[in-house]
């Protein structure tokens, strides 16, 4: 099932509109306000987001501008706002989809639905021979199709690098993303993350981890890795 988070600051229009479309098959978590929209995704996974442009704790269009940049959420604007340069701003802002209130459900529910198995399969595309860290599920998944269980810092290592796949990432970069700004992490205990992952991948794997030690600089995943 498609799922859908609503950004509304109509109350009414809210609790009129979540139930709706959880009856039409699109499980939606509704909210009121940006604050929670955002800690909302920070908690949980979401397929599609419908966001409301007028909000009492932000601006909606920051809201799918932010969200464009991340590539990995559907975006639906929903707004009494219907002049040519409205929709001009939602799209250039990176919406995929632009609704005009008041609107109909089920069109609202299709457009969901259809969106969400659209982008599926666009990331199923570009995730076909490539390695994929799931940062929420902390697994790096393999081209071929086996899974490795990782721990946190190991996840947020092979972001790193994915972040700039093919590029080598400087020592001091990691050991400040590791390090999370607590304890400082030092240089012996990236080396020996990197053995221990690398090891922990061909025991599971039976195969290397493209992960190559580039000398006096510091690491780089020789290999596309998608993050998700």
């Amino acid at each position: 099932m498609v799922r859908t988070i609503l950004v509304e600051d109509d109350q009414e229009l809210l609790d009129a509109l979540v139930p709706t479309l959880n009856g039409l098959g699109v499980e939606t978590v509704g909210v009121p306000c940006a604050t929670e929209f955002l800690q909302a995704l920070l908690a949980e996974s979401f397929d599609v987001a419908i966001i409301d442009l007028g909000l009492p704790d932000g601006d909606g269009l920051s809201l799918v501008r932010f969200l464009a940049e991340r590539n990995d959420i559907g975006l639906i604007i929903l707004t009494a706002a219907g002049e040519d340069e409205d929709r001009i701003r939602g799209f250039t802002s990176g919406a995929d989809l632009y609704f005009v209130k008041p609107v109909n459900c089920r069109e609202l529910a299709a457009a969901a639905t259809r969106l969400a198995k659209r982008r599926g399969a666009a990331k199923a595309d570009a995730y076909t021979g490539a390695w994929v860290v799931r940062r929420k599920e902390w697994r790096l998944m393999a081209p071929a199709g086996g899974v490795v269980s990782l721990t946190f810092k190991e996840a947020e290592f092979l972001s790193c690098l994915g972040a700039r796949a093919g590029e080598a990432i400087l020592r001091s970069e990691l050991l400040e993303r590791l390090s999370g700004g607590a304890e400082p992490v030092d240089t012996r205990s990236l080396d020996a993350l990197v053995r221990r992952l690398r090891l922990k991948v061909e025991t599971t794997l039976g195969g290397a981890l493209p992960v190559r030690t580039v000398h006096g600089v510091g690491y780089l995943f020789s290999e596309p890795l998608m993050i998700d």
